[in-house]
């Protein structure tokens, strides 16, 4: 299995693992009760102070099975859920088919990937994002860098994003010529930090 990461969601800073070339920071995965999961190495593969991201997604849902293995898959199954449409018609990927060129016998032996490229289906669920599963009402965790104050957490998480998938996977980075800040250490754009510009403009 591949690399995967986000960006924070209070600095929309890329969470780099600890086998690329960038520094790992701390990263705090919270929720909106107010749980905390701080890692300070990112390892590359969803775990945060311990806890998989999948795993805590699902139990905030509601999910829950005898392992953490368990409960990851129900969150596989359960909340990411993806697949094909057309119309009012609809099939989901591990439900209705294997995979993408699986035949669907209810529509002629077809595969998905021939429904989509040669009759006008579109897929959805693809994205994977935390925020089009909020939307859908469902309850997600979000990934900053600094821990809001308890008086003020309600407020805090309300306006935080949800973190948005890193497409460097937290390991694929190829501005390495860039410098990083001397004051923050994070990378400057252009030889400005953006970040500390930012504190001193507060």
């Amino acid at each position: 299995m591949g690399f995967f990461s986000w960006f924070t969601s209070d600095t929309e800073k890329s969470i780099a693992n600890r086998w690329s070339a960038r520094k790992t920071f701390p990263v705090h995965m919270i929720t909106e009760d107010g749980q905390i999961f701080t890692e300070n190495d990112y390892d590359g593969y969803g775990e945060f102070g311990g806890k998989d991201i999948y795993v805590l997604a699902a139990e905030m849902n509601g999910y829950k099975g005898e392992t953490d293995e368990e409960t990851r898959m129900l969150f596989f199954d359960k909340i990411w859920v993806r697949g094909i449409m057309k119309g009012d018609k609809k099939y989901c990927y591990r439900e209705h088919f294997d995979n993408y060129q699986s035949p669907i016998e209810s529509e002629g032996g077809l595969c998905a990937n021939e429904l989509i490229a040669e009759h006008g289906w579109k897929g959805f669920g693809d994205s994977g994002e935390f925020e089009e599963w909020a939307e859908q009402g469902l309850k997600m965790p979000k990934l900053v860098e600094r821990l809001p104050q308890t008086n003020m957490w309600k407020e805090m998480w309300d306006s935080l994003p949800y973190p948005k998938s890193c497409g460097d996977q937290g390991f694929f980075y190829y501005d390495e010529e860039e410098e990083e800040c001397f004051e923050c250490g994070r990378l400057m754009n252009g030889g400005e930090c953006e970040y500390c510009d930012r504190e001193d403009e507060e």
